[in-house]
Order: structure tokens, then sequence, then C-alpha cells
């Protein structure tokens, strides 16, 4: 029989919200005066995933104390009696979570997600939460699971319209159809809305159309209160009309059906702000992107516009541009939005003459920011880069006064690099000679538009030495070793009881054989075994030790194997 897991929350009323302009109710969760859940009060103006399933109530928003005051602590949870069942990721969120499971039996084909949000119209620049992070372990948990170190995730995005799905991804990896079971959660549905980034996998019925994203994913511990700051970036002009907000100790919203998240795992969160910039990002001249314009310069500025121009070219402002990436590699680039007639005014001077003021207003009205611009006639002697880029990443370390640069090539590369760069001054020309190997070296020589300012930057290639000496896998009698990871170095074997002879181990390297030196250095039951895995010519070494327990156990591998056997998978 399908049906619906029970996920509690406490109704969002916009029309009554205590709102300060342009930012999100009760941003510090001192409200704590919505429906009590398993005995807990709750934040009353933000939802929540608690989760209510055959008699075990499980709470997943708790108050604490905050910097001043209260904060709201989230934090993943084992839903399930006896280690029968699932983590569920903790989360709150503005728009209602929901999750689906078709009976018991079908726990793999669980899906979850968020839909909805509130009526939103504003275009903040960035989203400031103060955070603190924890893992814990003293959480009730499934056969296999353990505690381990995730990323969390802060949240925002806002959009126009409205989006229609009818399918999820399940725990499984499969779709869930729920359309015909509950329509009312397809509608603006988070990864329906989320095309750019995080697009729903199953596919997308109707589209809305996303304005803005700001999406943070760290691993990181905070022990002690830590402000974090996300951009939010901008893929249109227009305004939206609705936002949503998720904040998570776990990888959700990027695991939406479970996988992968961790019970015990925590965020704490206090005093959310959003910031309203009046600085610019980037500046256009003519409709061309001005690469030499400072953004925190509100003195004069001078723009060469070439000999025999007079007239100035039309100006526009840009906020929101840049790039994100997700946890699967997935990038998505946003091209910023162009600042309007009430946030950017224009008061064209002369060339060679009056200088232009540009004053930019905040769009909360909180900052005002004034820059003066002198166009001049005369050709620019400006011969030098804003950026180089080796195979499209900019270069670490880059200064447009320093020339010359050592670049090692990570390791195992075998192609030659590719070397772009961007001009400071629209009308300097470069050329760029391109290394011919991976221990070649390139060069961009690059003239002024006065035609005799000349500037040559050099770039000399090699191939930096591997440095991991983390394993790919480990085996036990030929089964993968539970819960491995590379980094990880410490591991608790169980064996069945009778078990007379320590079992055989194995391992695979993500790399050619002998590049890594790889040596079992014992492998007894008392002693337990030892993967020692060190790199030649270098003290560079990591040992992972194994430590095996007899006893009545879920142990499923093959017994009566031969005494251990080594061999280099």
């Amino acid at each position: 029989m399908s049906k619906f897991w029970r996920t509690l929350s406490a109704l969002v009323l916009v029309s009554v919200m205590p709102m300060m302009a342009q930012q999100f109710p009760d941003s510090g969760f001192e409200n704590w005066t919505g429906a009590q859940f398993a005995g807990s009060e709750q934040p009353k103006y933000w939802n929540y995933s608690n989760v209510s399933q055959l008699g075990v109530d499980k709470n997943y928003a708790h108050k604490t104390n905050g910097r001043s005051g209260y904060a709201l602590k989230i934090q993943n949870q084992f839903v399930g009696v006896g280690g029968i069942g699932a983590t569920s990721p903790g989360y709150v969120t503005l728009g209602h979570p929901w999750s689906y499971i078709s009976g018991m039996s079908g726990i793999n084909e669980a899906s979850g997600g968020v839909h909805g949000g509130i009526s939103w119209n504003y275009r903040p620049d960035s989203l400031v939460v103060w955070v603190r992070r924890y893992y814990d372990s003293g959480v009730e948990q499934a056969a296999g699971d353990h505690t381990t170190e995730e990323n969390f995730s802060i949240l925002y995005y806002a959009w126009t319209g409205t989006s229609k799905g009818e399918s999820y991804k399940a725990k499984n990896g499969t779709c869930t159809n729920i359309a015909s079971v509950a329509p009312q959660y397809c509608v603006d549905e988070e990864s329906d809305v989320r095309q750019a980034l995080d697009a729903n996998e199953c596919g997308t019925k109707e589209f809305a159309k996303q304005i803005a994203e700001g999406w943070l994913y760290q691993k990181k511990r905070y022990n002690n209160w830590t402000r974090i700051v996300v951009p939010i970036y901008y893929m249109s002009d227009e305004a939206p009309a609705k936002c949503n907000v998720i904040l998570s100790p776990g990888h959700y919203p990027d695991f939406r059906a479970s996988t992968g998240i961790y019970a015990g795992n925590s965020l704490d969160v206090d005093d959310i702000q959003l910031i309203y910039s009046s600085k610019i990002q980037k500046l256009y001249i003519g409709g061309r992107e001005w690469k030499g314009f400072d953004p925190n310069n509100t003195g004069e500025q001078t723009y060469s516009l070439g000999v025999g121009v007079t007239a100035i070219p039309e100006i526009s402002a840009v906020r929101g541009a840049g790039t994100l990436t997700n946890t699967r590699g997935g990038r998505a680039t946003f091209q910023g939005r162009r600042l309007s007639s009430s946030e950017c005014t224009i008061q064209y001077g002369e060339v060679d003459g009056e200088p232009t003021i540009v004053t930019v207003r905040a769009e909360d009205g909180s900052s005002t920011t004034t820059y003066r611009i002198k166009f001049v006639s005369q050709a620019s002697n400006n011969a030098r880069l804003s950026d180089i880029r080796v195979n499209g990443e900019s270069l670490s370390g880059f200064n447009a006064y320093l020339t010359s640069y050592d670049v090692a090539l990570p390791y195992g590369t075998t192609e030659a690099p590719v070397v772009t760069a961007t001009l400071q001054d629209a009308s300097a020309t470069m050329v760029i000679t391109q290394a011919s190997s991976t221990t070649g070296t390139a060069s961009i020589a690059v003239t002024a538009g006065d035609g005799t300012t000349k500037q040559t930057y050099t770039l000399h290639f090699s191939v930096a030495a591997l440095t991991d000496v983390t394993l790919k896998n480990i085996f036990v009698n030929g089964a993968p070793l539970p819960g491995f990871q590379p980094s990880k170095s410490n591991y608790s074997v169980s064996l069945p009881l009778g078990t007379t002879e320590a079992p055989t181990i194995t391992w695979e390297s993500a790399y050619a054989a002998g590049v890594q030196t790889i040596n079992l250095l014992n492998n007894s039951l008392e002693g337990g075994a030892q993967i020692q895995v060190s790199l030649p010519n270098t003290s560079l070494s990591k040992t992972y030790k194994l430590n095996y327990k007899i006893e009545a156990s879920s142990y499923s591998y093959l017994a009566g194997r031969p005494k251990a056997k080594i061999t280099n998978a």
C-alpha cells in the first residue's frame, strides 16, 4: 500500500510574518511558539523535516543557545527500530518538506524533497549565516551505517513562474512517480526549479524561470560560532516572485533520497542576514567589459577610448556574475544581472573633460557608492593582463606586475597545456605562444593600445610529483572492506565464531604497478593486518590497520579460506 511519511512542519503564513524589509522571517530563531513535536518547541516561521512513522517520532529541529538568545540545531537522524530503517536528512526550509515510501518493503524506493517557498521580490547579493558544525556519534544507526564527515548545505534560490514534475529520484537511484498520489508536491519542487545546477534527474514537465542561486556545501567542522558568507549569483535581470532557503547538516538537497546522509551530524544556525551591496561587480563600456575596472576604487579611474574618439559609449553595471560547481562536478555559469536605473544612475561627462559620475544604491537603500571615471581619447599604455588561465583554470598567484611563473601541472599530465589570457585594456593586443610539451614554456606578448608599450609574460611548465599514498580499495577474502575511505586509516573487521586463520587481504591502487610501494607488514588473528603504502625516493607513507574481532555477527565472507595469500590487485 502506498503512503506518505508524515513530515510535520510549521505552516508559513506570509501575510502575517513579522518580517523586516527585504529580510527573512525570524532570521535569529527567537520565536519558538510554533506547534510542539515529540515534546519539543518548534520554530514558528520555518518548516522542518520532522518525521512521524509507525509510532516513532523523530524531531529534527531543536532549540539551542545562540550567539545571543536562541538558535536552531538541525540534526540527521535514523528512522526505524532495532537497526531496521534508514537515516533521514535533517533540514529546515521556508518551503514545505515531503517524503514518500511505498510500504516498508519499498524503503529503497523512498523519495523526498522540498516544494514551494515564500513570496519574494528582492535581489540580495549574499546570504550570511552564523553556524556551528558538529559530527555526533551517539545516535541509533542502521546496520552498516556509521557517523562520518559529510558536506553541510546552505542553499538560497529564487524564481518566477511555476514548475511541475511527476517523478523524483529514489534511494536506489530509480525514479518514483508521485504525481498520481500527491500532485501538490510536484508544484515548484526544488529540483524542478533549480535546472541550472541541480535539476530533477527524473525529468521536469513544466519549467519555472530560475532567477538566482546561492549554494555552499562544505565538509568542515566549526566548534565555535563562525560567520559564513554565501554569494548569490543571478541569471536574469528580472525581479523574482518566489524564493526558498534550505539549511541542512547533511548533503541534502544534493542527496535527496538519504544516500550518503549520516545519523548524528548536526548544524547550528543563527542570525541569518541578507546583504544588499552598492558596489559594482563588472562595468561594461559600449557593451564590452572593462577588465581594468576596480570595484573598490571610489577615486578617479581612467578609461582610454582610443585616438579620435569624441563620444562616451553607453555604460552599464552588473552584479551577481560567477560560476558554481555542484558536488558531482557539474558547473553552471551565471551571467549576473544588469542594475536597473533605480539602482544605478549615470551622469555622463566629456571626453578629455569632466569625469563621468556613476552612483550605485543598494536595493534595500542601506548604502550608496559613487564612482568617477575619466574618459580620455589618447591611446592607452596599459600592456598588462588581468588573468592568465591554464587549461581553463585561472593561474594561482597571478599578479599583473609579475611576468614569470613556474607552473606545476597535475601528476600524470601527458598533454601540453593550453594557455589563454585576458587583457586589462580592451585597446591592447596579445600574441600567445603555446608550450610544445608538459615541460615546455609558453609566452604571452602584450602590446598596449599606443603601439609602443609592451610586456611579455612567461610560463615555465613541469609535471608535479605524485604525493598520494592512499589506496583505492582494500579487500577482505575478495570482498570490499565495509566503510572503506582512502583517507581513513583504522578499521574493525568482524570475523565469525570458529575462525582460526587470518583472512586473505588484497588491495587496489589507483595507479600503475610500481608507482606506489605497497607492503603487508603483518596479518594475524591476534595482531590484525597492516598495509603500508609509500612512494619511492620519498618519505611519504601511510599505514592502514585492520583489527580482527571474532564474534557472532552478520559476517558475510566465505569461511574456510586458505591462510592469507597476499596479492596486489
